[in-house]
């Protein structure tokens, strides 16, 4: 059984959950109210949160671009995490597993794509003093990093 594949079966399972939270939730961006009055917002890709309000996000370039790929992210990672758990599971099915490392491969480049395009609209906003980014943020990047990562350990299995 191909331990390393089934690991990264599990990988990408977490993966998918950081960046359906990453997706769903408003904390992409922040507003720091100590330094700026009538401006405590949380930015997400769909919706913002000023003190007890939520509103729709207005979506511009960079929200379109990271919730396509993000989408198309997560559906080939569904698919690459299905292929490494057959691939690990059964004696024979080593193909499989390949076939799922490099769909993972391509989901974390597509995850990737989705943030850096969203990150480079947004990096002369955040490099105001009083905006940071948010948990979303780092929940995209780090999903995008575990696919990449749960790659090369698919064709590291024997």
């Amino acid at each position: 059984m191909g331990i390393l594949r089934l690991g990264s079966g599990g990988g990408l399972v977490f993966a998918l959950i950081f960046d359906i939270i990453a997706l769903s939730t408003p904390g992409w961006i922040y507003v720091n109210p100590s330094s700026c009055t009538n401006c405590d917002y949380a930015q997400g890709l769909f919706q913002n949160v000023s003190g007890n309000t939520t509103t729709e996000t207005i979506r511009g370039d960079a929200e379109k671009v990271a919730i396509s790929f993000q989408i198309m992210g997560d559906v080939i990672l569904i698919c690459a995490a299905i292929a490494l758990c057959i691939g690990g599971g059964k004696k024979g099915q080593e193909v499989v597993g390949k076939v799922g490392g490099v769909l993972s491969f391509v989901a974390g480049i597509f995850i990737m794509i989705g943030v850096a395009s969203y990150t480079g609209l947004y990096a002369s906003f955040v490099e105001e003093k009083n905006v940071d980014w948010g948990y979303s943020f780092a929940f995209a990047w780090t999903a995008s990093c575990i696919c990449i990562i749960a790659a090369p350990l698919a064709f590291i299995d024997k």
